[in-house]
Order: structure tokens, then C-alpha cells, then sequence
């Protein structure tokens, strides 16, 4: 409702027409591919750029700060800091995300992320796991297709396959379809002698496992 009365720059209630951009002359591509192509390759850097990041010592400062305070401070973790620093990548990412759908779509308006919206992200959060990296392309690919897949069904059952897939998850899978496939591909490791693999993520169960003691 606060992005509505700044007309001049939201367009209130009516939105903004963005328009959609064009391919590049020298590419033998229509615009479309243009936009799928560059809006993949913002995304696969996005990814390499949060892998890095989670790969090194930041990420068992963030499980830290998040499971215990005690042991954060005890790491020299500035819970503070880490927060800020946090919510700043985050705000980075939805900013980036916001761009590319606006370029896609090629009209902005305040109510296009609404209540449903919302909760549609949630799910996919938690379908695909919260504490996996790959679960966010799983949970990504959960709301985008499997609502499609059920309205061929029945134009009623989207909102019931979002339903159970969230209480299924939540009670059989707790860290989510990219957790769980974390953990199995650590057991794989362990058993075909690939120790090293294996224990070159110990953060991964760590983190699962901390997940499925918070509250959803």
C-alpha cells in the first residue's frame, strides 16, 4: 500500500511498463533466447558466487552465529557484523532477482508479490531444504512447474499439492528434497571408499541437522 502513492515512481495501482530488451545485433538469437540466455548466466554466476562464499570459513560463522552465540564469540564471530553483512547479500540477490523478472515480464507493479507469492516461496524454501544451495534451484523449479503439472489436472489441486507437499516435507524430510540428497551423496561417498569427498563437507549434516531442531 506505500508504493502505491508514489506514483511518479512506482506508477501507483497501474505499475510500470518496463518494456523488454532487445537482443544484440551481432547475435544470431531472437529476443527471447536473448532473455533466457543472459538471465541464465546471471544465475549460474549468482550460484558460483554463494557456493564460494559457503564453501569457506563465512559459512561456520553463520552456523555459529544462527545455533549458538556462546560458540560464535568464542570464534571472534561479530554477530552484528555478520547480520548486517547477511541481509545486505540477501537484499543483493532479491535485487537482482526483482531485475530479472521485471525484464522478463517487462511490467512492475507493487501487488505482483503478494500474500500467495509470499507463500509460494516459502514452500519452495522449505520443499527444497533452507539449508542446501541446491535446494533453492529444487524449490525454485517445485513452484514454477508442479503447479502447471496439477492444474492439467484440476484447476483446484494446485493449492492442495502445495499443501502436502509442505506437511510431507516437513515431517519426512525436515532439511528438504536438497538435504536430503546432501546427506545421500555423503553415505554414497562413505561407502564407496571416497572418504575424502565425504568429510570435505562436515558444515552440510552439521547445518541439516541443526535445521530440524528450529521451528518451521
Amino acid at each position: 500500500p506505500l508504493l502505491k502513492r508514489f506514483e511518479a515512481f512506482t506508477g501507483g495501482v497501474q505499475g510500470l511498463n518496463v518494456g523488454n530488451p532487445e537482443a544484440p545485433a551481432f547475435l544470431p538469437i531472437d529476443d527471447s533466447q536473448w532473455i533466457y540466455f543472459l538471465s541464465l548466466a546471471v544465475a549460474a554466476v549468482l550460484y558460483m558466487v554463494a557456493r564460494r562464499i559457503l564453501s569457506g570459513p563465512l559459512r561456520r560463522a553463520l552456523v555459529a552465529a544462527r545455533d549458538n552465540q556462546l560458540v560464535g564469540a568464542v570464534m571472534g564471530v561479530d554477530r552484528a557484523n555478520l547480520t548486517t553483512a547477511t541481509f545486505a547479500m540477501s537484499s543483493l540477490y532479491a535485487g537482482v532477482a526483482g531485475s530479472l523478472y521485471a525484464m522478463i515480464v517487462g511490467f512492475v507493479s507493487p501487488d505482483t508479490f503478494n500474500v500467495m507469492m509470499s507463500l509460494s516461496l516459502f514452500v519452495g524454501a522449505v520443499v527444497g531444504g533452507i539449508t542446501s544451495l541446491n535446494g533453492a534451484i529444487i524449490g525454485a523449479m517445485f513452484i514454477q512447474f508442479v503447479p502447471i503439472w496439477a492444474s492439467d489436472i484440476d484447476v483446484a489441486l494446485g493449492g492442495l499439492v502445495f499443501g502436502c507437499a509442505l506437511i510431507v516435507t516437513l515431517v519426512v524430510i525436515p532439511a528438504g528434497i536438497g538435504g536430503l540428497g546432501e546427506r545421500a551423496f555423503i553415505w554414497l561417498c562413505r561407502r564407496l571408499g571416497w572418504v575424502a569427498r565425504a568429510e570435505a563437507r562436515p558444515d552440510d549434516i552439521a547445518v541439516t541437522g541443526s535445521a530440524q531442531n528450529e521451528p518451521a
